[in-house]
C-alpha cells in the first residue's frame, strides 16, 4: 500500500527538482540554455533564438494575405486594405513578422510588464532577422517613446532597450527624436477613431533633436505590437511634418 504514494512522492521530488534546474539555468544563462517557450535544454544549433526546433515552428508567423501598406489582413483580390485607400496613413509601410498570439504575446507582456526584462534581446534578435530578409534600407532607426510614468513603473524603456540592440545588430544609427508630451492613456479596447482621436498630441519632435539627422532620410520606427496603427500612424506624422523626414517604415514583432 505504501508504494504507489512514495512513487507520488518522488514524482514530485523529481518535478520540482527539473523546476529548480530550470530556474537555476535561466538565472545563470538566460539568453541561450534553456527553451523560452518549453524550457527545455537547448542543443549548440538551436541557440541562436533561444527555442528548441519544435517551439520556433509553433511560432504565430503571418502567412496569410496583408495590405501592403499597413499590414492589415485583407481579401486575396485586393492588396491594399479598404482603410489605406480611403485615407492613407503617414507611414509609408508597415512590417510584423507574428500575429499577437501565443509564445509571443506572452514574451511581449513577460518583457513589459513582467520579470523579464532580459527579453529585450530575444525580441532584437527576431525583428534584426525579419528586417534583413525583408532586404530593405533605412538611414536610421528610432522607436515609439515612453512616458516617464511608464518609465517609473517598468524600471525600463522597454522600446528603447530592444532598438538599441536592434541598432548594434544591424549597424543601422539610432536616433531619439521623440518625446512622448502627454501621458498616453490605455488604448486596449478602443475603437480605431477613439484611438486617432486621444493619440494626437500625445508625442512630440524633442527640441534638442537635430533635425539634419531625419530631413530627407528613410527612418525605422520600432514598436512592439501594431493594433490600429493609430501610434505609428501619429509619429510618422512628426517625423515627416516636423522632422523632414522623407520616409518613415514601421518596424512591430507583432500584429493584432
Amino acid at each position: 500500500m505504501g508504494k504507489p504514494q512514495e512513487s507520488q512522492t518522488s514524482q514530485r521530488r523529481i518535478t520540482i527538482c527539473q523546476k529548480l534546474k530550470t530556474a537555476f539555468a535561466r538565472a545563470l544563462f538566460p539568453d541561450s540554455f534553456v527553451c523560452l517557450d518549453c524550457e527545455r535544454e537547448l542543443c549548440d544549433k538551436e541557440r541562436e533564438f533561444s527555442m528548441c526546433s519544435a517551439c520556433l515552428k509553433k511560432l504565430p508567423y503571418i502567412t496569410t494575405e496583408r495590405c501592403r501598406i499597413c499590414g492589415a489582413p485583407i481579401e486575396h483580390k485586393f492588396n491594399v486594405c479598404k482603410r489605406c485607400q480611403t485615407a492613407l496613413p503617414h507611414f509609408d509601410k508597415a512590417y510584423a513578422p507574428f500575429a499577437y498570439e501565443g509564445f509571443i504575446k506572452r514574451m511581449i507582456l513577460s518583457y513589459k510588464d513582467g520579470d523579464c526584462n532580459y527579453l529585450y534581446k530575444h525580441i532584437a534578435r527576431f525583428l534584426t532577422d525579419y528586417y534583413k530578409a525583408l532586404g530593405i534600407a533605412c538611414d536610421a532607426v528610432c522607436y515609439v517613446p515612453s512616458g516617464k510614468e511608464k518609465i517609473r513603473r517598468r524600471g525600463f524603456e522597454h522600446n528603447n532597450k530592444v532598438t538599441v540592440q536592434f541598432s548594434k545588430d544591424t549597424q543601422i544609427p539610432l536616433i531619439k527624436p521623440l518625446l512622448e508630451a502627454r501621458s498616453n492613456k490605455d488604448q486596449a479596447g478602443k475603437r480605431r477613431q477613439e484611438r486617432l482621436a486621444t493619440i494626437r498630441g500625445v508625442f512630440a519632435p524633442d527640441t534638442n533633436f537635430d533635425a539634419s539627422l531625419t530631413r530627407g532620410k528613410c527612418i525605422l520606427l520600432i514598436d512592439d505590437v501594431m493594433t490600429t496603427g493609430a501610434t505609428a500612424n501619429e509619429c510618422a506624422r512628426i517625423l515627416k511634418e516636423n522632422l523632414g523626414a522623407k520616409e518613415v517604415i514601421v518596424l512591430t514583432l507583432a500584429r493584432s
